[in-house]
């Protein structure tokens, strides 16, 4: 069942502002000399997993010509890390393998792990420890976002180079199963429910095995997915990233403001937005820029120089 709601649904902003507590989990002053955090993200669990890498030059200054820059992008580091959280018990997992010069998407599954390349689509299955395991499959090309469930799914989302690309990317939103096959292409079912289609994912949440949010580019609707067979979205709410859903109100940050943050609730099929200001465990707020992240009911913010993370 399709539901698709009217012609705009952003209400008027609410009047008061609100906050949000943010706890640090990780500071960059506490890694070694040229270590980096690379990536924020979180596990099924809504447990943040932290890629860090260490051992990689120094960033060029910006009026570097092209050929030093790609030089120093296609360099490796000499390590990469995986801190992962189980409630208060922290663990940090070094890949015994040689590092990528890009970052891979990292997910828990099954018992283990499993890296995404953005780039190429390339995803490697490891165990506990690390250790390569299995094959490699295929997830496509210019990879968005990769989130895993507990039963083995595997949700990818893709930016606007894969979705135009011609390969599996073109669907905008895939579920695959545990053995790398696809089984949910969104953009087709999407067609045949009169909802647009994506042409660059901007946000993803998937809250369990059968609850997925999206918004994405050009609409920038919210489309909340009930598995494969049952939708409800809400056209023209706003361009977000790091969606988080808590309670029935869906917490994000503008995509063209990043660290601008809102929450909206949903009153009379209309979403009322107020803004929120995001302050550390002292009450003072985190100093921008900084990237929003979302899983679940949990929200991460990644700064410069440190990580944090907040229930909603």
């Amino acid at each position: 069942m399709a539901m698709y709601h009217g012609r705009s649904t952003l209400g008027a902003p609410m009047s008061e502002l609100s906050t949000i507590q943010f706890t640090k989990i990780l500071d960059l002053s506490d890694l070694p000399p040229g270590s980096k955090i690379e990536m924020l993200s979180f596990d099924w669990n809504g447990e943040p997993l932290l890629t860090i890498s260490e051992g990689k030059p120094p960033a060029p200054p910006r009026n570097v010509d092209a050929v030093t820059l790609c030089d120093w992008l296609n360099t490796p580091p000499t390590g990469r890390h995986l801190v992962s959280w189980e409630g208060e018990q922290k663990r940090i997992l070094t890949f015994p393998d040689q590092p990528t010069a890009m970052s891979p998407f990292l997910q828990r599954f099954e018992d283990g792990w499993i890296d995404v390349m953005p780039r190429g689509g390339a995803a490697c299955l490891r165990d506990s420890n690390g250790q390569q395991r299995g094959d490699i499959f295929n997830l496509g090309d210019a990879i968005e976002d990769v989130q895993t469930t507990p039963s083995g799914d595997i949700w990818v989302g893709y930016f606007d180079e894969g979705v135009y690309g011609g390969g599996i990317g073109q669907s905008g939103l895939v579920c695959f199963d545990a053995q790398g096959q696809a089984q949910f292409k969104y953009n087709a079912v999407a067609a045949e429910r009169h909802l647009p289609p994506i042409d660059d994912l901007y946000a993803m949440n998937v809250v369990g095995e059968s609850e997925i949010w999206i918004c994405y580019y050009a609409d920038f609707p919210i489309v909340r997915l009930e598995r494969f067979d049952s939708f409800q979205a809400w056209p023209e709410v706003a361009a977000i990233r790091g969606l988080g859903v808590s309670e029935g109100s869906i917490f994000a940050a503008r995509a063209y403001k990043k660290d601008e943050l809102f929450r909206a609730d949903l009153e009379k099929g209309m979403w009322r937005t107020s803004p929120i200001t995001a302050v550390d465990l002292a009450g003072e707020p985190i100093a921008a820029p900084f990237t929003t992240l979302a899983r679940r009911n949990v929200m991460g913010i990644l700064t410069q120089t440190a990580a944090y993370v907040a229930k909603l």
